[in-house]
């Protein structure tokens, strides 16, 4: 029985394995931020849009599915999906819902945060107070030999993104990831007159990442679901059908501990990625250094999404926008004036949490 048991664990062990997934742009790209705005219940054209600067869990999510789909050619073809029994089977039933989850993402187990990669290093998200020193639950900004107070007022001022290596070697985020501006306008469309013409067109400001540097995150995907290790090719990620160099390596999974430079006498927690959270939650914090995040995505449905082309306006078999949700970012710090206030909201932000939000990267946390 021993031995049974023993066996089957190792052939559940061995089912599943971490892929590495490489991410980098041949150009600029573009994430988030609408194009078009709802309007008396059709979509119109919104005049400027800016990119994020990172693409969210979901949209990772939506690679991992199209990449998986066209590894498996006797399930996909054309682009559309030929066996939707099998599809499901491999890329889960429905892309992610936040208040109607999915049974499972099918092969895929489990996504990890994004991260970021220069030179073989990894570089994650550090705390937003990263350039600040804390005395009694006062944030202090080193400069010249002289001490300035944070002041809340001034928040986006005083408080830049930055990147860290297990080393603790730091970047600033805007240094490696620059604005690049265009101009377009929606396809022209017969019997429009020129005033709804001009009116169509839009400013768009997409990104540019720095040579040598690339997005990166680990997947969990079980045997059977197409993946070729140390496979790469370049697919469309993002919108405006950006393309990127997409490295796939079967090796473990990356993993991000505080250095220890960053010394805080006082207990927090640090949103690692972002976070689906209570409103109210800052109101049990001593101190907090935070920025939220606008966030909605793409929805579709094997059974029942026909076109993926287009967005849906009447409920028909196309794609869908979910709500809009405000997320605590990444890189967000809450700070506690003991473990058991700490650990009072930890337990709010778990409560507030679905599984299915913590298995593509969502709500990850750190806490000290």
């Amino acid at each position: 029985f021993c031995d049974t048991f023993i066996l089957l664990i190792q052939t559940k062990i061995n089912t599943m394995a971490n892929y590495h997934i490489k991410l980098t742009p041949v150009d600029t790209f573009f994430f988030g931020g609408e194009k078009h705005v709802e309007k008396d219940g059709k979509l119109e054209t919104n005049y400027f849009v800016e990119s994020n600067m990172y693409p969210q869990q979901t949209t990772l999510l939506g690679l991992l599915r199209y990449y998986l789909l066209l590894k498996n050619p006797t399930v996909f073809e054309s682009n559309k999906i030929i066996d939707k029994r099998k599809a499901a089977e491999i890329i889960g039933p429905s892309s992610f819902d936040y208040n109607t989850p999915p049974d499972n993402f099918g092969k895929i187990t489990s996504i990890g945060p994004l991260y970021f990669q220069y030179n073989d290093q990894s570089y994650f998200y550090a705390p937003l107070d990263i350039e600040f020193e804390m005395e009694k639950f006062q944030l202090k900004k080193v400069k010249d030999n002289k001490k300035t107070d944070y002041n809340a007022k001034d928040h986006y001022n005083n408080i830049c993104q930055y990147l860290i290596s297990g080393s603790g070697k730091t970047v600033k985020l805007s240094d490696i990831i620059s604005d690049v501006p265009h101009v377009g306008n929606e396809k022209a469309e017969k019997g429009i007159s020129k005033e709804e013409k001009e009116n169509k067109f839009y400013k768009q400001n997409a990104k540019m990442m720095k040579h040598g540097w690339c997005f990166c995150f680990d997947a969990e995907i079980a045997d059977g679901a197409g993946v070729i290790d140390t496979d790469d090719f370049f697919i469309p990620f993002g919108g405006e059908k950006s393309f990127f160099k997409m490295e796939v390596k079967k090796q473990p999974p990356a993993s991000f501990s505080l250095f220890d430079s960053f010394k805080r006498d006082t207990p927090f927690i640090l949103c690692v990625s972002d976070c689906f959270v209570m409103s109210d939650i800052l109101k049990h914090t001593s101190l907090a250094v935070n920025r939220y995040v606008s966030f909605r995505n793409i929805q579709s449905k094997v059974e029942e999404t026909k076109k993926y082309s287009g967005l849906s306006q009447t409920g028909d078999k196309q794609l869908s926008r979910s709500k809009r949700y405000n997320l605590l970012q990444r890189g967000s710090i809450l700070y506690f004036e003991d473990i058991k206030k700490r650990d009072e909201v930890k337990k709010l932000i778990e409560a507030n949490d679905k599984e299915h939000c913590k298995t593509i990267g969502f709500n990850k946390i750190l806490t000290r």
